[in-house]
Formats: structure tokens, C-alpha cells, sequence
């Protein structure tokens, strides 16, 4: 583990002062009843580009570490090739857990808890295309009735109305069911990640909360950026877990309204999934002017070596 004083080495901002204020402030939250026994915490760190949100984050990460917290990074813009924002999150976070469990006194179990979080979760993750919803709507309705609803066909003979009709209630009842075992999946799955913090926090003695902090969605598509955010909130929403996004807000709105259209109060829309929005300050334009000249010096004492 990296040397504390060594985290903020070249921080010309003092940005240090912020992560001390924020670790305060995230800890005194965890003080209260929801956050450590009910829901996760989650909040945004709020910057322009070029403000330096990613230096401040990447040292901020390894401080907490220095500090026994478990960290999971994840850069949300190398993972937007993926059409599926939620699987690359996943893979993410379970690497993360069981690179956490390396070393405890019960590393077996805590590795086998750990596949058990993710279990099955791929059926609230992974939506159903279009072409295996077809597929699964013929067992019930049969290819000529969908293409017949879908107005590609021509022959009104058959199926008769009254097979329409027995396979879309056939289709709607099977559609509930998958609901209402998606939502105790995700139920079952939330209730596992707690078990597991709590026993990480317990053999390896790390300090919870578990750290999540997901970087530069405000460059990633409207609705790969959106798709995240709502995912990580409904599926990864458990005790001890405090998400950190680091974004500029203004253009994340702007991302909400392209998903949900122009009319769409973006603003609003991502206070429901922020308990606070932290600021990013501003930095000194002389102490902004000095670090440039300082790189410059630098690199021209680097070309006469």
C-alpha cells in the first residue's frame, strides 16, 4: 500500500481538502440509519471538463484505500463500446469483491458469497432482444398472429382472433412472472452483498463503507450514461455502499432530456438518485498558470539531459 503522504504528490489545488472534507462528510452519513441498514449512498462529484476530476478521484481512491476502505473503480467511458452498460459494471464489481477476499482467513467461503451475489443476476441485467421476444411470444401467439399485429401480413384468416387473444394473456401472465422473480432476484442479490461486506469487514477488518466510484459518464452516450446510472441505483442499491460519480451534471441533463425529450426536467430527474452534489472548486488561475510553467520547465530541463 502506497505511502499516505505520498497520494497527493503534484496536487496543485489542493485538492486534498476536499477528499479529507468528503471522507468526513460520507463517513457522518453512514452515521444514519438508511445508509448502513437500508439503502446505499450515492452522490455526485460535479466538474467541467479539464477541471481535473479524474486526478482528484484516482488519488482520492488510493487515500481511501490507505485508510482501509475497500475501492472499486470504474471508468465508465472505456467500457461505452458495450451495448449493454450493466455488464461491464458487473464484471467490474465482482473482480473488485473477490480481489478483496484474497487473503482472508475464510477465502473459499467468502469467494463462493461472492459468485453467489451475481448469481442469475444476468436476468435483470441483460434485456431481451427483439429477436428472442419474438421467439418467445410465438410459443404462445404463433409467428403468423405477431406478423399479423405487426401489420406484415395479408391473410386475415388465420389464427382466429380468440388464439390472438388466448396468447397475448398467455404472454402477459408469463411477462408478470418474470417480473416478480427479477424483483426477488434483485431482492435476494442486495440482501448477499450485504452479508459479504459485513464479512470482509469482518475478516480482513476493512472499513465499510465499500467505496464505488464510477468516472467520466458525462462523456459516454446519452443512454448508455443513463442506463448506468439507473441500473446501479435499482440493482446495486445496498447497505454500506457508497456510490461516487463523477460527472458534470449540466451535461448529464442534457444527456436526460436527449433519452426522455427536450421537455424532460433533467435537473430534477438526477436529484432522485443523488443524496448530495459536491462542487468541485475552482482552481487558481495563478496556481493554474504555475503548474503549467512548472510541466514546461520540466520538460525543457528533460530535453538538455
Amino acid at each position: 500500500m502506497s505511502d499516505p503522504v505520498d497520494v497527493w504528490e503534484g496536487d496543485k489545488f489542493d485538492r486534498e481538502t476536499s477528499g479529507r472534507m468528503l471522507h468526513a462528510l460520507v463517513l457522518q452519513k453512514f452515521k444514519e440509519e438508511q445508509y448502513n441498514s437500508v439503502e446505499a449512498l450515492c452522490f455526485s462529484v460535479d466538474g467541467d471538463w479539464g477541471t481535473g476530476k479524474s486526478f482528484f478521484l484516482k488519488r482520492w481512491a488510493q487515500d481511501l484505500r490507505n485508510q482501509q476502505h475497500a475501492v472499486i473503480e470504474f471508468d465508465a467511458w472505456t467500457n461505452d463500446l458495450s451495448e449493454e452498460p450493466l455488464m461491464g459494471f458487473l464484471a467490474e464489481l465482482r473482480d473488485g469483491l473477490a480481489q478483496l477476499a484474497e487473503g482472508t482467513p475464510l477465502a473459499t467461503e467468502v469467494k463462493a458469497k461472492v459468485k453467489s451475489v451475481f448469481k442469475g443476476l444476468r436476468h435483470a441485467v441483460v434485456p431481451a432482444s427483439g429477436a428472442a421476444l419474438k421467439a418467445f411470444a410465438s410459443r404462445y401467439i404463433g409467428s403468423e398472429a405477431i406478423d399479423l399485429i405487426s401489420g406484415k401480413s395479408a391473410d386475415l384468416d388465420t389464427p382466429t382472433k380468440d388464439q390472438v387473444e388466448a396468447g397475448l394473456d398467455k404472454l402477459f401472465e408469463e411477462a408478470l412472472q418474470q417480473h416478480n422473480e427479477v424483483k426477488e432476484l434483485v431482492s435476494e442479490m442486495k440482501q448477499r452483498l450485504q452479508a459479504l461486506l459485513q464479512e470482509l469487514s469482518e475478516q480482513q477488518k476493512i472499513h465499510l463503507p465499500l467505496f464505488v466510484i464510477i468516472d467520466e459518464l458525462d462523456r459516454c452516450r446519452p443512454n448508455y450514461a443513463i442506463r448506468l446510472l439507473e441500473g446501479i441505483k435499482h440493482l446495486f442499491g445496498a447497505p454500506n455502499v457508497c456510490f461516487v460519480v463523477s460527472t458534470n451534471l449540466e451535461q448529464m441533463a442534457e444527456s436526460v432530456r436527449a433519452v426522455y425529450g427536450s421537455g424532460f426536467d433533467g435537473q430534477r430527474y438526477l436529484k432522485r438518485f443523488m443524496a448530495f452534489e459536491f462542487k468541485l472548486p475552482a482552481r487558481s488561475t495563478l496556481e493554474f498558470c504555475k503548474s503549467i510553467l512548472s510541466r514546461s520547465e520540466e520538460r525543457r530541463v528533460g530535453e538538455r539531459v
